[in-house]
């Protein structure tokens, strides 16, 4: 991800082949690993950006995801995937996730239990992005 732009409610990213793409959201969650990791760009500390670590992040993240709300999620880390699972059981318009990984946890348990883990939070709505910086 290269920058937040709170004005538009947009995250701009790169792929592998530095092709800059854009998605849109009404609410943006930032799920970067274990250590809670607040992204060095402009917009990563509005209100409507969030990082889980603690009961009482996950219980505000929870009231953000209303219907029809779209939501980023940042990272593809257990936590973040987790994530994912429990707010999709939500009437959202739609979930995207980015991942630097082609599929999640693929450093840590290669690519098949990634894709498998992957399918798991794989709804309709859910869209996800790989390989991005």
């Amino acid at each position: 991800m290269t920058r937040v732009d709170p004005t538009t409610k947009r995250v701009v990213y790169t792929d592998n082949q530095t092709v800059e793409d854009e998605l849109f959201y009404d609410e943006l969650i930032l799920a970067p690993g274990g250590q809670p990791k607040r992204l060095p760009i402009e917009g990563a500390n509005l209100s409507n950006v969030y990082t889980l670590r603690t009961f009482q992040d996950a219980q505000t993240i929870r009231d953000a995801c209303v219907e029809g709300k779209r939501v980023v999620v940042i990272g593809t880390s257990f936590v973040s995937m987790e994530l994912v699972n429990a707010i999709g059981k939500k009437k959202l318009q739609s979930i995207d996730v980015i991942g630097i990984e082609e599929v999640p946890f693929e450093a840590i348990l290669g690519k098949e239990v990634g894709q498998g883990l992957m399918q798991v939070c794989r709804l309709p709505r859910n869209q996800f992005y790989a390989y991005t910086k």
